[in-house]
């Protein structure tokens, strides 16, 4: 008999804990399901920085050449001037693409 008035009791402080329970595993699933959407756009976005990392890289050979008396044009693929611009070098990635005017 007692079990029997305990476990009606507990009854009434369970709707609140499942209540609870639940509230926690949906946050935690909106949460995960947040990281694999971003982890997908954080991946695109960082194709910016290798096409600047290359071109950065063009830009001090093309100064380096420049500094020892070479060519640049022999050893970097530099392209011809058009439209009132001058020679520029030149990368391009996923998305995203960038132009260096020489001076």
């Amino acid at each position: 008999m007692i079990e029997r008035m305990l476990f009606v009791r507990n009854r009434r402080a369970q709707i609140p804990i499942v209540i609870l329970v639940l509230g926690v595993v949906a946050v935690c699933v909106m949460a995960i399901f947040s990281f694999i959407t971003s982890s997908s756009r954080f991946d695109a976005s960082f194709s910016g920085i290798s096409v600047a990392k290359s071109l950065t890289s063009q830009i001090e050979s093309y100064h380096f050449y420049i500094s020892v008396g070479e060519d640049p044009s022999k050893y970097l693929n530099i392209e011809p001037p058009g439209r009132g611009e001058g020679k520029s070098l030149f990368s391009q990635g996923k998305g995203i693409s960038i132009r260096y005017y020489l001076p």
